[in-house]
């Protein structure tokens, strides 16, 4: 079992994103924020999927591209019942 932080430098997520917990603008900061809810719904809606640990340090940005991703260690199927 590989554990989500090295799973995650593995991949070289750190090295390629931004930790939004780390944002100092306020412009990058309320695009950043409207990306992780549009991403939050996605998961959501589309994939059936629920993030259990949302915190600043386990979402991931990419200005240029307009990307935002995040630690997925901590993704809970949902199902419908």
């Amino acid at each position: 079992v590989v554990d989500s932080n090295t799973l995650v430098n593995i991949y070289g997520v750190r090295e390629k994103f931004k930790e939004f917990g780390r944002i100092n603008d306020n412009l990058i900061f309320g695009q950043c924020l409207f990306l992780t809810i549009s991403y939050l719904q996605d998961l959501h809606r589309n994939k059936k999927l629920f993030h259990g640990d949302i915190k600043p340090m386990n979402i991931f940005y990419q200005v240029e591209n307009s990307y935002i991703t995040s630690d997925s260690g901590s993704l809970i199927p949902l199902y419908d019942w």
